[in-house]
């Protein structure tokens, strides 16, 4: 197991913000992995905490949410998967890349816990907050979620995937749930019958989602909630298209396209991959996120190449996302160690070493 120190695209003054998770050791996949019965216990207490905007701490303390909840739904944002981003649009909405130096970490932990890490270094270190809603340097923090393009419900039934580990702790569920029933939206959208093997590129950015209990073994709630801004979109499913080579995904369709008759298009499950790393990494930009936790998008039960996916990322971060972002972080399952290793080596390499894709 490589003892991966975090990467930087350039040298910065001050330590590393992760300083405590440079090795592959330090961290556990994810902490909410006590049992089936405990995470639908927690699961369920968490939606009644969403549902009654309030929890007692381990201090025995009300705590509130429900402002903070109704910030998240209210300012929550939808984007079809017609919408073609642009520099342009980015730049009109968060003003020109703003940072010289972007470090790069590939650690192992979940998304919150890298997350969590991340959002003390910045509290300790006085660094300039442009969440101007929040009073917390943690709203500047965006995690990349893995969405299932289905059903947002599944961590009520105890299951690991990453997104359920994020619902469990945080309230975003609720947030996600809004968008359930909307026509043209991602839920209505992914029911439909072309997506039934594969989720459309439809996504969900909802702003400082309150985080109330630790991502731990028990789950204990957190004495004050922290808050990290989530962009949920499905990966595509590499497993269940078989064909990695021919055009199998649909691409997208405006809002009415089938009335209006309009022929599919299909993409490559690589290419696929691509346009959602880079909707993904143009909405974080959008949004103002500073500080971005992502993940071997894809890479799991979906089948994706963590190879393919770790390049098609160092492109897009060097390339068109250059400057965006101060810190990237990638959370790393250690039941995949296949997943970090491939991570580790392509964001080791400098530019000039990195290898052309094949073609």
């Amino acid at each position: 197991m490589p003892m991966v120190h975090l990467q930087q695209q350039h040298q910065h003054q001050h330590g590393s913000p992760l300083s405590s998770t440079t090795s592959a050791s330090l961290l556990p996949a994810s902490g909410l992995t006590f049992s089936r019965s405990w995470l639908v216990h927690i699961a369920h207490e968490t939606v009644k905490i969403a549902e009654e905007g309030c929890y007692t701490n381990g201090q025995g303390r009300k705590v509130c949410v429900a402002e903070a909840l109704r910030y998240s739904m209210k300012n929550s944002v939808h984007y079809h998967s017609s919408h073609q981003f642009t520099q342009e649009e980015i730049r009109l909405h968060a003003g020109p890349p703003r940072f010289e130096d972007t470090e790069y970490h590939v650690v192992y932990g979940s998304s919150l816990q890298v997350a969590t890490k991340l959002q003390e270094y910045l509290s300790s270190n006085d660094t300039d907050n442009t969440d101007t809603d929040t009073d917390d340097s943690s709203g500047t923090i965006g995690i990349l979620n893995s969405a299932s393009g289905k059903h947002p419900e599944k961590f009520l039934r105890g299951t690991l995937s990453q997104e359920e580990g994020i619902c469990r702790a945080t309230l975003l569920y609720p947030c996600l749930m809004q968008y359930y029933n909307r026509p043209h939206h991602f839920y209505y959208v992914n029911h439909k019958e072309k997506y039934q093997d594969n989720s459309s590129s439809c996504a969900i950015f909802v702003p400082s989602v309150p985080m109330v209990r630790a991502d731990s073994q028990r789950g204990d709630l957190l004495e004050h909630p922290l808050k990290f801004s989530v962009i949920s979109i499905p990966a595509p499913n590499a497993f269940a298209l078989g064909d990695d080579t021919a055009p199998c995904v649909p691409k997208a369709q405006s809002i009415g396209a089938s009335k209006n008759n309009e022929p599919y298009q299909y993409w490559t499950v690589e290419r696929a991959l691509e346009d959602r790393l880079h909707r993904a990494l143009s909405i974080l930009a959008l949004q103002g996120c500073t500080d971005i936790v992502l993940c071997a998008f894809g890479c799991g039960v979906h089948g994706n190449s963590p190879q393919q996916a770790a390049r098609s990322f160092r492109t897009l971060l060097h390339g068109e996302f250059a400057g965006r972002f101060r810190t990237v972080a990638f959370a790393m399952n250690s039941n995949r160690p296949h997943n970090f290793e491939q991570f580790a080596q392509v964001f080791q390499q400098q530019p000039e070493e990195q290898e052309e894709p094949q073609s």
